[in-house]
């Protein structure tokens, strides 16, 4: 009687284990930007099972797997497919790192094109606003010049009577000054990102800054963008730094950011301030990514990324997995002012 208990369970156990449901699941990226690829289609071919992507790259199957070799195909349009072999075996957990795909050669030159027009833009607005300036200077020095020509014909032809008298100095009673404390009066805005940032309003000290940020919250992210219809993220940075630390130069592009010698690199984040760049990609020789510290790990910028809500101009933590994962090194950036 206990040989046959002892087996009932057994066959039980055995019955359950087959019968123990398979999570497949990861992330599909971008290899080249790091972004999250949404929609894409991934099948597990021998089943003729099928899902897709969502906002963050995210997939799952969930599913009895009997043991064997299952091919897993992803494809989406504008990217090459992506075909991996994973292996069902008796005890083992499936566990898949993240999948990383390519743009296809007609994504590829489409890119490219919209690059090359992008800095083919900016070169012409660079011209225009050189050809205005000495345009506005060429006239300065016109106008100094005929200042210089009318006081020359005054000095020797002045017409106009002028009577100078002697000034008799008085010397006045000496008033000491008392220096007037003002009340720091702490803004809306400031208690607004003092909350988000979890900190005390008045550690902000940087109103602009802040008033910028505001101001720019919830824009779309646009690659190449630069207005309000769309920003990318070097972009967001160059305008961040003109507008909230008097007019300081920063390069248009994130690599161009990394690579400047206005920009003194570090690697540990614990040495973060306020106004410090943050450059994430897959090394330092592929940046692909910046923003700017904040405060308490946290760091605004313009992303195509969903991992931490809508894409655009937002607040993340560095860190979220996501981030901490890409992050380069953080650069502070040395004085150069732009020319008015």
């Amino acid at each position: 009687m206990k040989r046959i208990i002892t087996l009932s369970l057994l066959l039980l156990s055995i019955s359950f284990m087959s019968a123990q449901t398979d999570v497949i699941e990861s992330y599909i990226i971008e290899d080249d930007t790091e972004n999250p690829v949404a929609s894409a289609k991934v099948s597990i071919e021998e089943l003729g099972l099928s899902t897709f992507t969502n906002d963050k790259g995210y997939f799952s199957f969930k599913t009895n797997l009997p043991q064997g070799n299952y091919l897993i195909s992803v494809y989406k349009d504008g990217y090459d497919s992506k075909v991996f072999l994973i292996q069902k075996r008796a005890g083992i957990k499936i566990n898949l790192k993240e999948v990383r795909i390519n743009v296809d050669k007609k994504e590829a030159k489409r890119r490219r094109i919209a690059a090359k027009k992008k800095a083919k833009e900016e070169r012409e607005k660079a011209r225009i606003a050189d050809a205005k300036i000495k345009e506005a200077q060429q006239k300065l020095r016109e106008r100094e010049k005929e200042l210089e020509k009318q006081k020359q014909k005054l000095l020797k032809h002045n017409t106009v009577i002028v009577e100078y008298d002697s000034i008799v100095e008085v010397e006045d009673d000496p008033v000491v000054e008392q220096p007037i404390e003002e009340e720091e009066v702490i803004t809306e805005v400031q208690k607004k990102y003092a909350s988000i940032l979890g900190v005390d309003p008045t550690i902000l000290t940087n109103k602009e800054l802040y008033n910028f940020i505001d101001s720019w919250m919830g824009t779309p992210y646009l690659f190449g963008g630069e207005t309000r219809e769309g920003i990318d993220c070097s972009a967001f940075t160059q305008r961040l730094f003109i507008k909230a630390y008097d007019k300081m130069y920063l390069e248009r592009m994130a690599s161009k950011q990394f690579s400047s010698s206005y920009t003194d690199l570090f690697r540990n984040l614990d040495n973060l301030e306020e106004g410090d760049l943050l450059f994430f990609g897959k090394d330092e020789f592929n940046i692909t990514h910046v923003g700017v510290y904040l405060h308490n790990n946290k760091f605004v910028h313009s992303t195509s990324s969903t991992v931490d809500g809508k894409p655009g101009v937002k607040i993340s933590n560095i860190t979220d997995p996501f981030w901490s994962s890409r992050v380069i090194a953080a650069g502070r950036r040395s004085y150069k002012q732009i020319e008015d």
